[in-house]
């Protein structure tokens, strides 16, 4: 007999590759599950198939549902902050790249550390003690990034534009700043074709929601820009020329700029930036792995 064979199971056939032989009795119906065989007694069949059912479904629940089995892009990965510490006045750099870039809350009394988060509750300033000059030479090598967060704003007012990510050293001079400009979401990159405040920038229409939002920027070596909001594209341009212009001494901050004078409130779970730009499936694969 061919071993693919049909064999009851509590009152269904079902294919089996290791059993053999004639049919039990009705009364006592074998069942395998992982190499294992038990017997069980008709009447219980039911309740069992139920639970079967029952198991199967939720494994599939599981399959997919976002974040349950991605994992995260982080090839160019050069800094990662999660936002997991819970208490205390520093921002851990967990991206395991060179030095870590980690980040000192020097308002502690503006902020609160929320599950698996940061809330930014009035003017804050978080920076890094020297310059993120490990980012700055990756980013110029490569003559590419990506900037990427996962935040909650407090409101869709919030100007300046209010800083959320920023690498520079006051109001005029940055090498690239991820902003909202009330509705819209605004990125200023610096280049060899832009001005030194990274102007002219890139921005969303109408997509700022307060409401749990994956944002990311990124811009290839041939200057093709792209915003994409919760996995979609939402914004692109060219900039050109290249970003050999970048000052190697500008420090990253969150949520404001080093002045202290354009505050970003709200929530943010999750930062991180690349030196090269995320293709597509990369940030599809990233919004699925979800903030935490």
């Amino acid at each position: 007999m061919n071993r693919n064979i049909r064999k009851w199971f509590c009152g269904g056939l079902i294919h089996s590759k290791i059993a053999s032989g004639p049919l039990p009795p009705v009364d006592v119906i074998p069942r395998t599950i992982l190499g294992f065989t038990l017997r069980a007694p008709r009447e219980r069949c039911e309740r069992r198939r139920n639970f079967q059912r029952l198991f199967f479904a939720l494994l599939f629940s599981l399959a997919l549902t976002p974040g349950a089995q991605a994992a995260r892009i982080t090839t160019g990965q050069q800094v990662l902050y999660t936002f997991e510490e819970g208490s205390g006045s520093t921002v851990t750099d967990v991206s395991g790249t060179g030095t870590p870039l980690n980040l000192t809350i020097a308002t502690p009394a503006a902020v609160s550390w929320v599950p698996g988060g940061l809330s930014i509750n009035s003017s804050a300033v978080i920076a890094s003690a020297g310059s993120a000059n490990e980012v700055i030479n990756a980013v110029q090598t490569s003559n590419a990034l990506t900037i990427e967060a996962w935040l909650i704003p407090a409101n869709t007012t919030q100007s300046g534009p209010a800083r959320i990510v920023s690498l520079s050293q006051d109001l005029y001079a940055r090498n690239f700043t991820l902003g909202q400009q009330q509705s819209a979401f605004d990125v200023r990159l610096r280049s060899t074709a832009t001005s030194n405040n990274g102007t002219p920038s890139t921005g969303t229409a109408g997509l700022v929601t307060t409401a749990l939002t994956h944002v990311v920027y990124t811009r290839d070596a041939a200057g093709v820009a792209m915003i994409y909001i919760n996995g979609t594209e939402q914004a692109g341009t060219t900039i050109s020329g290249n970003l050999s212009n970048w000052d190697g001494g500008y420090r990253l901050a969150l949520a404001n700029e080093l002045t202290g004078d354009r505050p970003w409130r709200g929530e943010l779970h999750l930062v991180a930036i690349f030196d090269r730009a995320l293709s597509a499936a990369d940030i599809s694969q990233n919004y699925s792995a979800g903030a935490n």
